[in-house]
């Protein structure tokens, strides 16, 4: 869900003439985010065998020559792994949050080797700084960036009818009932739409004959989510965010930067979204909650036009994908200058 932010910050610091590399495990997807100049190694994957301790001595191998300065963990579930890479190539590592510590505290374990803290938006560093009293001053907040479209993509040509778009994984049926209520009513109103549900589960089946069984297959698909989101984006009107997952949310944030109006359910980790000014806020599981939102912005699409350019001049001011890499080349030269960490037994 995060290739994006993968994308510009490989980018961004090829651009800033400093050697980069992109470490994942083994038959992975990690070649769609590369870009060029940039290296790629794999390490593998569990379980414990022979065969995986030698493809492990061949990663260490490469990974040695070529000399980094410095390991950036963007999962907090690495932290094992990076401290132990750390020690042995003898150079610093920090880590990136993207959603509170207390959510995660059980899978890390202790984060105190931990160099240095990124954090992904203020609500994320509070938690961090609750957890780690002894290390306030290796706490750095950096927003992930996001290029913002020049172009608002909300109702820019009125001509044609509403695109409404909404990810999220067919996992249970009951997570759409009250969206796809919602959208039965706004049909029954006279509300001409689209809808494109993108995604992919279990429950696909069962949410494709409910969508039958209301009536509703003429306007909603259901689309399996592609690398090219960023383009389904470009041609919708409305983003949909069913559920609050409890941390920083990468799509969200797409859809604000090409200018989508959009209505959502309250999130916890960010102030991305306030009601009225950059979004629409609803109760996922109130159907006549959601009805009320998309209402609002179906019949009064300037002002949904408005809503999207705030949220896209939000995206502009506090996503900067130069900002977040000016901050991380910061933070990595102070980690690099006050920790660079000695061989160890």
């Amino acid at each position: 869900e995060y290739p994006n932010f993968f994308r510009s910050t490989l980018v961004g610091l090829v651009g800033s003439a400093h050697r980069t590399a992109l470490a994942g495990p083994a038959q992975s997807d990690l070649y769609t985010v590369l870009s060029p100049s940039v290296e790629a190694f794999e390490y593998p994957r569990p379980p414990i065998s022979w065969f995986r301790r030698s493809l492990m001595e061949t990663f260490l191998e490469t990974l040695s020559r070529f000399k980094p300065t410095i390991l950036h963990g963007i999962w907090p579930q690495h932290s094992r792994l990076l401290h132990k890479l750390s020690v042995m190539l003898q150079v610093p590592y920090v880590l990136s949050f993207f959603r509170p510590v207390e959510t995660i505290g059980r899978i890390i374990g202790p984060v105190s080797p931990v160099h240095g803290f990124l954090a992904a938006t203020e609500p994320i560093r509070e938690s961090i700084q609750s957890h780690v009293s002894h290390a306030q001053d290796r706490i750095v907040t950096i927003p992930p960036g996001c290029y913002a479209e020049s172009e608002c993509s909300c109702f820019a040509d009125m001509q044609y009818k509403a695109s409404l778009v909404v990810v999220h994984p067919l996992c249970h049926l009951q997570d759409f009932e009250p969206l796809l209520q919602a959208v039965r009513h706004l049909l029954l109103d006279g509300f001409e739409f689209f809808l494109g549900i993108l995604g992919a589960g279990r429950a696909e089946s069962a949410i494709r004959r409910r969508i039958r069984a209301l009536g509703l297959n003429s306007i909603v698909s259901i689309v399996p989510v592609t690398h090219s989101f960023h383009n389904v984006l470009l041609g919708a009107d409305i983003f949909i965010r069913l559920k609050d997952k409890g941390r920083y949310d990468p799509l969200l944030v797409e859809a604000l930067s090409v200018g989508l109006a959009t209505a959502s359910c309250a999130e916890r980790v960010s102030s991305l979204l306030r009601d009225g000014d950059t979004a629409v806020l609803f109760e996922p599981t109130d159907e006549l909650s959601i009805y009320t939102a998309l209402k609002k912005l179906l019949s009064r699409p300037e002002w949904a036009r408005q809503l999207a350019v705030q949220g896209q001049e939000y995206v502009r001011q506090h996503h900067q994908v130069s900002r977040m890499i000016d901050l991380l080349i910061e933070t990595y030269r102070a980690v690099q200058k006050r920790d660079q960490p000695h061989s160890t037994k």
